[in-house]
């Protein structure tokens, strides 16, 4: 078997500095106001969103796609309109 030996440069790597990194826009402003716990739990925050607002726009495309309804009004309710010959 082969020695193999890796030389790390006395580089030193914390756990905190690796995966630490700037959040920005939507996500950061949910952390900050404290609706989120982490970047992850905004992300999930964020996709219900997007999932709420695509449910509540199928449902007002299936309604409106149906056409306006055709009021039924009896001819014999309705008053003549007066002749101004």
């Amino acid at each position: 078997m082969v020695d193999v030996q890796f030389e790390e440069n006395n580089q030193m790597f914390s756990r905190q500095n690796v995966t630490q990194k700037k959040l920005s826009g939507i996500i950061a402003l949910f952390v900050r106001k404290k609706l989120a716990k982490d970047e992850k739990q905004a992300k999930f925050i964020l996709v219900i969103i997007a999932v709420v607002c695509f449910v509540i726009s199928i449902y007002f495309f299936i309604n409106s796609s149906s056409g306006p309804e055709i009021s039924k009004i009896n001819p014999t309710t309705v008053p003549a309109l007066p002749d101004n010959r």
